[in-house]
């Protein structure tokens, strides 16, 4: 949680600049509203529009109508997606490069390292789901975290 939250702030620092800054304020909010997303471009859709002050319900009960209408407010619409997507992988690229451990520190799996290795050790009992993209999942996963 805490890497998906401060990944994603610092996008929507990067691209919906202009637009009220992030503050740690938000996580308890981002936490609570994390299971709406179905993609990484959405989460800083999300945290502005718990910044701006979208009611939870409303996120909630209907997160692709809240996103959509945080979309066409922007006037790159037609690329937002796409732009929020690249700048999210490159500053987890540019993070992992800077301070790997820092970054592989904010990925905290849901069980203990010895429990999720002794699962992966028996890989006919196992399912591992993340919703990291295969580079950093991969990355996470090679350095022990």
């Amino acid at each position: 949680m805490a890497e998906y939250f401060e990944t994603s702030r610092r996008t929507a620092a990067k691209v919906l600049a202009g637009r009220p800054r992030v503050g740690d304020d938000i996580l308890p909010a981002f936490r609570r509203l994390r299971p709406v997303i179905m993609t990484g471009w959405e989460m800083p859709l999300l945290l502005r529009a718990i910044r701006l002050g979208r009611p939870e319900a409303d996120i909630l009960r209907d997160w692709e109508g809240v996103r959509d209408r945080e979309v066409v407010a922007d006037p790159r619409a037609g690329q937002l997606g796409g732009l929020l997507t690249r700048t999210l992988d490159e500053l987890r690229r540019e993070w992992i490069s800077a301070d790997r451990a820092g970054w592989i520190g904010c990925n905290v799996p849901y069980c203990g390292l010895d429990e999720l290795r002794r699962l992966v050790g028996e890989p006919e009992r196992t399912v591992l789901v993340t919703t990291k993209e295969g580079e950093f999942a991969v990355s996470s996963w090679t350095t022990g975290a």
